[in-house]
């Protein structure tokens, strides 16, 4: 049987990784005006319900930037 001491120290890094892909997410939703798909609120629960998941699909699906500065 495997430790769960085991198991536990190798889903932290993936905790913290889901954690700042979350809080990275949201600061982008607070300073971003225009979206491709959903409103703010949408996209909030999306990333907030949706865990490592929704964070993920948000990047892909939230639009290009607002001050059309590529580079």
């Amino acid at each position: 049987m495997v430790d769960m001491k085991i198991i536990i120290l190798l889903l932290i890094p993936v905790f913290l990784i889901q954690l700042g892909l979350q809080a990275y997410c949201i600061y982008d939703l607070v300073k971003r005006q225009n979206f491709k798909y959903f409103n703010r609120n949408i996209w909030a629960a999306i990333v907030i319900l949706g865990n490592l998941l929704g964070a993920i699909v948000y990047l892909i699906f939230r639009g290009d930037n607002d001050d059309g500065d590529k580079g």
